[in-house]
C-alpha cells in the first residue's frame, strides 16, 4: 500500500490510489494521474520545485487551491495543510 499523508475528497480517486481501481475516474490517462499523485506526495514546500504538471495556485477566491494538469481541462486539485500534506484531493474540470 502506498504511503500518503494526504486526504482525499474524491472517493473514486482514493480507491484508485490505494487499490488501483479505475472504474470511478473521469480520466483515461491513469498512468499520468498516478504520477501526479506521487508528485503531490513528495511536495515539502510551497511553491513546489520543480513545477511539474503545470502546477499553480489559483488566484482570488481560489487562493490556497493548487492545480495539476492531467489532460485537456481535467485537473487534480488540492490544498496543503500547515505540514505541507495535501488535503481535499480531487479531480475536477475547473473551467
Amino acid at each position: 500500500m502506498p504511503i500518503f499523508n494526504g486526504s482525499f475528497k474524491d472517493k473514486g480517486l482514493k480507491r484508485f490510489y490505494y487499490k488501483g481501481k479505475k472504474g470511478k475516474l473521469p480520466v483515461e490517462n491513469t498512468d499520468k494521474l498516478q504520477d501526479i499523485l506521487d508528485y503531490i506526495d513528495t511536495i515539502t514546500e510551497l511553491p513546489p520545485g520543480p513545477m511539474l504538471y503545470r502546477a499553480h495556485e489559483h488566484k482570488g477566491g481560489g487562493k490556497g487551491v493548487w492545480s495539476f494538469d492531467i489532460t485537456g481541462n481535467m485537473r487534480v486539485l488540492c490544498e496543503f495543510d500547515e505540514d505541507t500534506d495535501p488535503i481535499n484531493i480531487r479531480i475536477e474540470d475547473p473551467h
